[in-house]
Formats: C-alpha cells, sequence, structure tokens
C-alpha cells in the first residue's frame, strides 16, 4: 500500500487471499495507515475487481466507513491501471536480481522489505 505521502510496511497474507483476509487486512492495516497519513478525512482507496475486493464482506466494511473513505470505481473488464502494479513490478525485478534468490517465505518477506525500504520517495 502507498500514498503520495509514503510507503506502508509490507503486509504478509499467508495462504490464498479470500474476503476474510482481505477484510481483516482493511482493518488491521488499511484503516490505520489511512488514518495517519490523511487525519483530515481526505482519504481516497483505489481497489481492483479482484474477486475479494467486490466481495460483500469488503463492500460492507467500506460502506460503514463510507464517510471516512472515498472508494475509487473500477469499471469491469476495465484494463489494470493501477499504479500498485507499478510498484510490484518494481519489487519482482529487485528481488529477482538478488545472487542468493529466496528460497522460503521468510527469506521472500525479508528481500521484498530491503527492496521496499530502498525505493526512494
Amino acid at each position: 500500500m502507498f500514498s503520495w505521502h509514503s510507503l506502508s510496511s509490507l503486509i504478509v497474507v499467508e495462504g490464498m487471499r479470500d474476503q476474510y483476509k482481505y477484510a481483516s487486512v482493511l482493518a488491521d492495516h488499511v484503516h490505520p495507515y489511512m488514518c495517519i497519513v490523511f487525519p483530515l478525512d481526505d482519504r481516497i482507496y483505489q481497489l481492483d475487481n479482484a474477486k475479494c475486493h467486490k466481495a460483500d464482506s469488503a463492500r460492507a466494511w467500506l460502506e460503514e466507513r463510507q464517510d471516512e473513505f472515498t472508494v475509487l470505481p473500477w469499471r469491469t473488464n476495465s484494463p489494470d491501471l493501477s499504479p500498485i502494479e507499478i510498484l510490484w513490478d518494481h519489487l519482482d525485478r529487485v528481488v529477482r536480481a538478488i545472487d542468493l534468490h529466496p528460497r522460503t517465505l521468510t527469506q521472500l518477506t525479508r528481500a521484498m522489505e530491503l527492496a521496499l525500504l530502498n525505493i526512494p520517495v
């Protein structure tokens, strides 16, 4: 997650990402991050049409907080122009360029955290 102010820390979701894990990420990470970075309720949140983003539980969570978030609409079958894809591509290239490739989830997490920390603001 990132904004024009800062990058958040890496959030590792173990196993398959489903609507319940995504709702947990919203509550435990997205909401606190946005409240700190955007204290004046000028929060705009962008998500795409991933199944967990469109799930009833995620929509309900966002609707309950509609006075705190403006959720950008994402049209069905639209091209994936989300800026997060650029960040993921950069992290992927940095991690793949490491001499000793990560072999465990812990090593991969650490490599991605280091790559994230080295991105200039």
